[in-house]
Order: structure tokens, then sequence, then C-alpha cells
């Protein structure tokens, strides 16, 4: 069985000094957008609160000039959170375009899972590679994407994202930022 059509996207940490900003860009080179942290990211559900609106400490994601945001929200408050991540687009407010899930099994110490819930169910599986970032994206048994680091040594942190050309480039940025979320890059 063959694997499905994927396209490519480079990520590149905008500085290497900085790690809350990091530039998208397609297999020519061509910026499809970005990822910024805020300076403190916020749940939408959080009990101590810096900024006013959720939105305020949300990811801001810019998606060839659209601004969409990562916002996320505890389930349950616990030794390690489960965690619901939500993107939010420009159009309907109240709508997700994507839901992924962080969920850490009960009463084992073992690694979380990370789930793509909507729009279409697919688990983000990080793969052990010596000393470089490696993740593969799963429907199923199947693997349909991945997420690398090319290079063993770099300035600044790169990654190429593989991944199915059917998802929406949100919703691909969103995976990316699940990955580098995954890491502990920012987190």
């Amino acid at each position: 069985m063959s694997r499905p059509a994927t396209s490519l996207l480079i990520v590149r940490q905008a500085s290497m000094l900085q790690g809350f900003h990091y530039l998208v860009e397609d297999s020519a080179g061509m910026p499809m957008g970005d990822i910024q942290w805020p300076m403190l990211a916020q749940a939408r559900n959080a009990r101590l609160r810096w900024h006013e609106q959720a939105a305020e400490g949300a990811i801001r994601l810019n998606c060839r000039g659209e601004a969409w945001r990562m916002e996320f929200e505890y389930l349950n408050r616990a030794w390690s959170n489960d965690v619901r991540y939500l993107l939010c687009g420009p159009g309907v407010p109240g709508h997700e375009a994507a839901v992924a899930e962080w969920r850490v099994p009960k009463g084992r110490v073992v690694r979380g899972e990370m789930r793509l819930v909507r729009p279409r169910a697919l688990q983000l599986v990080r793969r052990w590679s010596w000393l470089r970032a490696r993740f593969v994206l799963l429907d199923g048994a199947t693997e349909v994407g991945r997420i690398h680091e090319p290079h063993f040594i770099s300035r600044s942190r790169t990654l190429h994202a593989e991944l199915p050309a059917d998802l929406a480039l949100p919703v691909r940025m969103l995976l990316i930022y699940l990955s580098l979320q995954m890491l502990g890059v920012n987190g």
C-alpha cells in the first residue's frame, strides 16, 4: 500500500536566541506563515489569569495572511494534566477548525498520547532518534505523515513536516505546534 500524498513544510526558528517564534515556508522557500507564542500563554480555564481574555494568551498562527489562534484548556488537574488544544479561525467565533487532545493514561507512569480529534482522527507519536526529534502521524496503524529534524547540528531549530496534503494549512501548522510542544520547546 502506498503512502498518501503529502506536502513538505519547512519550519525554522526565527532566531537562535528566541524559541518562541517559528517561520513556516513551503519546499520552494515561499513563506506560508508563522507560529508565535505569547510571552505568557494562558489556558481558557486558567485559575490564575494574566490576560483578561483567553485570546490574548493564545498562540498565534499566521497562515497566508489570515490570523488564526491556538487556545488550550485543561481537562483535569493532576500531576500530569490532560489538555485540549483548539484551533480557532478568523471565521465564526466559538467554532474550532481543529481539536487535539493530550491524554495521560491514569495509574501508570507512561508518556501521554497526542491525538487530533477533529477534522479527522490521527495520532502524533514521538519516535526516538538519536539526538534528533522525529514524529510520525498515524491514521490507525498507517503512517500518513512525519515531522523530523533534518540535521544533526544546526544553529537554530529546523523541522521538516511532511503532512497529508488534504489537511488545511492551519491544521498542518497546528500539528507542527503540537510536535514542538511535545518536545518541550516552550512549555
